[in-house]
């Protein structure tokens, strides 16, 4: 056994691409191995902006050998079923013995095949992995076929030190497999030849390349506290944007540049933004958690003092411009009337078909208004007035030039309104994302979800429904946002109500066009629910019967799923499983009946009529695992009723009374959840 080791070189990964499909190549091999019957062992990953490689450690030199046994026909079959099954396997009659099992005797045809070496299989897998690799994103080139993230240069294939041969392409534009790779793309331009992967590592690294992405990202880190250390102040932690700029560079070397101290009055998360967003540098704090007028900026060039003093010398350059943009906007925008700037809103169209931002800006603070009748929160006038005020810094030249900070500059020009109005306008995006935290604040909350429900119900009005992975206007994760709200919140609303309130807003009622919103945030509902972790058949007990109060199913599903592991839970289930199959048949025959009347008929008898009353006096409390344990109690006396009873009675009369009691019992146990979805 030896190690097969594959890179696949191509022009410059996106840095968010990157560690997704260095995941993909592993799982796409490792499957394809697996699926050819070789043995394999560990495997090491290595990523960057211009290659995939993975290792693989103790791969079989061939493929396992496969003996395999068709069982036909009985010995005593007729000669057609015979001749029958010698023919579908290509074989002729004279190839089957006869075996005998437990089950009798039978004709088999047993035939094994010799396994392949890797050298021939692995060409295989290339050519369907690269035919078939899964990218966010691709494309073509020139006259080929061969669909890549960006253009495929090269392909290094190697079982231990020898190449193995592959051939990519349809022959316009082939790629065979070799045994040399490149260093670094500005530095070492010519050919590396890798001799084994034990020296893959150190080979780029004389030219220039860490290709260990864990490697690359601690050097990073590294370098980043050693500057910062010796500045007396702390790098502000940015995972994300570490992740990002790991991906873009071949060999790290961080630089410190400075800021032009005019720049400092800007607000923090202007800084930060122009930074980090559109610079991918690092900015810097004092002990006071206010940023100091550093950045640093990762170079993808060796140490150089007169090539590093250019790098720093260009990067505040354009960090100056972007700055000098910011804080022209920010000014211009202080002088504006930030309420009166809200009926500017209606000269920007919010989408065709929608009406414009203004349109928008009124539907959230009725939708808001609404909820908050609803869930009886007084003095909500702060929270109209935000939601009225939400989308007015959308128009301000600073969100113009820097989108991603919509609401966090509206709540800087929202000051004049009040501390809370701003806090409620800067929030109201959050969760923006699944991965999201949402605000401790009601009124956010509140306001949040009538823009997310308002988005949601406007582009489904108009036909712009998610496609497959395709999701344009980000609907789901509107939908996802409507859930996580009100689950993490407790904020009990009736589901029908808000989508259909919102779509009176819009346009007229349309019951297909509400159940449709409906299912679809049912399915992110379902989505989350099973995100953590709880089984699809204790959600079904409550999601397939039309569902209105998403955080009265959670609260219900947390404790009965809990509930069923417990002896009482159980009963539970062993009562309702016995009363839906007994029931199950005569449902349909079951005329309406009104209980009291059974209780007081005379020919009841006395065991049936204190079953009934224990039935009646089953809880209906706020309690739901009360209610759990008050009608699981009901198993012992129902098991003695059936000791005592036949359902089936001769007597038609008293067959039909016994059944409407078991009908009963099974609408009080309804109560809890339909739990004909559990599994049995």
């Amino acid at each position: 056994m030896s190690d097969l080791f594959i890179e696949l070189y191509s022009e410059e990964i996106p840095a968010r691409f990157q560690k997704t499909a260095s995941h993909t190549l592993k799982e796409n091999i490792l499957n394809q191995l697996k699926e050819n019957h070789f043995k394999y062992g560990i495997t090491k990953e290595y990523y960057g902006s211009k290659r995939l490689a993975l290792n693989i450690k103790n791969v079989s030199i061939k493929q396992d050998d496969v003996f395999e046994e068709k069982r036909g026909p009985r010995s005593d079959a007729n000669v057609k079923a015979i001749d029958g099954f010698a023919r579908s396997l290509g074989v002729p009659k004279s190839k089957l013995v006869l075996k005998e099992t437990d089950k009798g005797t039978f004709f088999f045809y047993a035939f094994s095949s010799k396994g392949k070496k890797i050298s021939e299989i692995f060409p295989i897998i290339i050519r369907n992995l690269i035919g078939n690799f899964s990218w966010i994103k691709s494309q073509k080139w020139g006259d080929g076929s061969i669909k890549w993230v960006r253009p495929l240069r090269n392909i290094v294939a190697l079982y231990d030190s020898k190449i193995i041969r592959c051939k990519v392409g349809d022959g316009k534009l082939d790629i065979q497999s070799v045994d040399f790779s490149y260093g670094h793309s500005f530095l070492k331009k010519e050919k590396v030849y890798i001799n084994n992967h034990k020296d893959y590592v150190k080979t780029l690294e004389k030219n220039f390349v860490l290709v260990d992405p864990i490697d690359r990202k601690n050097k990073i880190s590294f370098q980043i506290k050693q500057i910062s250390k010796k500045l007396n102040l702390t790098v502000i932690e940015d995972d994300s944007n570490l992740e990002e700029v790991n991906g873009l560079v071949e060999w790290p070397n961080a630089l410190v540049g400075e800021i032009d101290k005019k720049f400092m009055v800007l607000p923090r998360e202007v800084l930060m933004s122009v930074m980090r967003v559109h610079q991918k540098y690092f900015a810097l704090e004092n002990v006071n958690k206010q940023i100091q007028p550093y950045f640093i900026v990762i170079s993808n060039m060796p140490k150089n003092t007169q090539r590093d003093k250019k790098i720093i010398f260009g990067n505040e350059k354009v960090l100056r411009a972007r700055l000098e943009d910011a804080k022209f906007y920010w000014e211009k925008d202080k002088l504006k009337n930030f309420s009166k700037m809200l009926f500017e809103l209606k000269k920007v169209t919010y989408f065709d078909g929608l009406g414009t931002l203004y349109d928008k800006s009124l539907r959230i603070e009725k939708i808001a208004h609404f909820i908050c009748n609803k869930v009886k929160l007084k003095n909500s006038k702060s929270i109209r007035r935000a939601a009225l005020l939400c989308k007015t810094d959308l128009i301000s030249g600073m969100v113009g030039e820097f989108p991603e900070l919509q609401g966090i500059m509206g709540s800087y020009y929202a000051n004049k309104e009040g501390k809370y109005i701003a806090l409620l306008i800067r929030d109201h995006y959050l969760p923006k994302g699944s991965s999201d935290s949402i605000s401790q604040d009601i009124g956010t909350n509140i306001i949040s979800l009538s823009d997310k429900i308002d988005h949601l119900a406007g582009f489904f009005s108009i036909g712009k429904f998610p496609s497959g992975s395709k999701d344009p206007f980000g609907l789901r994760r509107s939908a996802l946002g409507i859930v996580k709200i009100l689950l993490d919140k407790r904020i009990y609303i009736n589901i029908d109500e808000l989508i259909l309130f919102t779509i009176n807003l819009i346009s007229k009622r349309n019951i297909a066009l509400e159940e449709k919103i409906k299912s679809f945030v049912i399915d992110r509902f379902i989505a989350l629910l099973r995100d953590k972790g709880i089984k699809y058949d204790i959600i079904n007990c409550y999601v397939n019967d039309n569902p209105k109060h998403f955080y009265e199913i959670y609260y219900k599903i947390n404790i009965l799923e809990n509930f069923l592991k417990s002896s009482s839970g159980k009963d539970l289930k062993s009562l309702w499983l016995r009363i839906s199959n007994i029931l199950a048949p005569e449902i349909k025959n079951i005329k309406k009946f009104n209980i009291k009347t059974l209780l007081n008929s005379n020919k009841i008898s006395s065991q049936e009529k204190d079953l009934i009353q224990k039935i009646e006096n089953i809880r209906k409390t706020d309690n739901f695992l009360l209610m759990l344990q008050d009608r699981s109690s009901l198993k012992k006396v129902t098991d003695q009723f059936f000791e005592n009873f036949k359902i089936n009675d001769p007597n038609k009369a008293v067959k039909e009374r016994r059944l409407k009691i078991l009908s009963r019992l099974r609408m009080r146990l309804l109560e809890i959840g339909n739990l004909d979805y559990l599994e049995s």
